[in-house]
């Protein structure tokens, strides 16, 4: 069997606190997009963050550049 590879994310403490606990995770390089996010997010989550019920997502709208300043015009009319 071919291996392409993995990803690891790992979280260790500072030294200095009496935090005693790390977390590392591993998956395969070959997970779709979607297997990649819930992976993350499980990982976040062990690493102590809460999403209040909500989920981390993929957003496929376009960028909004209305607010994008005069200056950065180049000149286009």
């Amino acid at each position: 069997m071919i291996e392409f590879g993995k990803y690891t994310l790992k979280y260790e403490p500072p030294s200095d606190t009496p935090e005693d606990h790390s977390v590392t995770m591993t998956i395969s390089s070959e997970a779709t997009l979607f297997q990649m996010l819930e992976f993350f997010q499980s990982f976040l989550r062990a690493a102590g963050y809460e999403f209040d019920g909500k989920e981390l997502c993929l957003e496929r709208s376009a960028p909004d550049f209305s607010d994008v300043p005069d200056k950065w015009n180049f000149g286009v009319v």
